[in-house]
């Protein structure tokens, strides 16, 4: 489906009068290659790490926990190089992603990173009602995500009158995993749910905690933080480029089960360090998070690509 997309998106493009061509990584290749006008820039969007070092971290995981399969195709690894290699410039969403460009031989130059934004309008700050202490995740419950370190860190914590809650669908690779904790009363998961009712989900939380091993930029820290949630994140899901160190959240490692548990247990005992996060995270994201931002960069820096092309 992706490749007859692409194939489509081709031929419809009006290179000649094209000044700036965009695309997704895994669908630019055909349109980059045309040579109706070899004067238009090519930018293209990476919303991950560098592929080969996706490949290798989630190789390392799979080896970790016993799954014998393909994570990434090697049809598709080839082809994402031939578009890193084909595009004049490479976006990326986080700083953490910028990094695995540098460290496969991706010259600085030829990347650049903006962070994503969130919807403002959308997610935004209620009253809280429940009474139990919620740690929230929202995504794919993946290998990838992370998602077994923090059901382990729950596991370990055992607090009182605190619950786990779990929103999206299960990767198969995680069904066998997850098992010996679906017996825990207070681990609870719901489906995937349409974004325009994620809110709810962020205003009945105290803490939200993204413990993936390998994402460009979680845009569902975004909307946690926009919805007041202090936010524990790891180096590799771009929380580095959006939350200030013990002001409205934690960055720390990956796999470190003890510094997440660490984390999770200061803002359960520490309540007004909780309430002083949330509110710090609610204000970041209203001056310095929205889509409205990110456009704003976005804007300027096309605007200066033009000005160099006509120049």
């Amino acid at each position: 489906m992706n490749s007859i997309f692409e194939k489509y998106a081709a031929k419809k493009i009006d290179y000649i009068n094209t000044q700036i061509l965009i695309s997704w990584s895994g669908a630019a290749e055909s349109s980059f290659k045309s040579n109706y006008n070899k004067n238009y820039v090519k930018v293209l969007e990476r919303g991950s790490s560098h592929i080969e070092f996706q490949k290798k971290i989630l190789e390392e995981e799979y080896k970790k926990f016993s799954i014998k399969r393909e994570v990434i195709n090697k049809e598709v690894i080839e082809k994402e190089l031939r578009e890193y290699e084909l595009a004049d410039y490479i976006m990326v969403p986080s700083l953490f992603a910028k990094k695995t460009f540098l460290e496969f031989g991706v010259k600085e130059e030829k990347i650049i990173c903006i962070p994503y934004g969130v919807d403002l309008k959308e997610f935004n700050k209620n009253q809280k009602i429940h009474n139990n202490f919620i740690i929230l995740n929202v995504g794919q419950i993946s290998l990838r995500k992370g998602s077994y370190y923090l059901l382990k860190a729950f596991m370990d914590l055992n607090l009182k009158d605190c619950e786990l809650h779990f929103v999206g669908n299960i990767d198969f690779d995680m069904k066998n995993i997850i098992g010996q904790f679906k017996k825990n009363k207070n681990i609870k998961f719901f489906n995937h749910v349409p974004q325009n009712k994620l809110k709810n989900f962020y205003n009945n939380s105290d803490i939200f905690v993204i413990p993936s091993i390998e994402e460009g930029m979680a845009v569902v820290q975004l909307q946690a933080m926009a919805c007041g949630l202090p936010v524990i994140s790891t180096t590799n899901s771009g929380g580095s480029d959006i939350i200030d160190e013990n002001e409205n959240g934690y960055v720390i490692k990956i796999r470190d089960i003890e510094q997440l548990k660490k984390k999770i247990s200061y803002l359960y005992y520490n309540r007004q360090v909780l309430k002083r996060f949330s509110e710090n995270s609610f204000i970041k994201a209203n001056k310095f998070l929205s889509w409205d931002n990110y456009g704003d960069k976005i804007s300027s820096l096309y605007s200066k690509i033009i000005r160099d092309i006509n120049s």
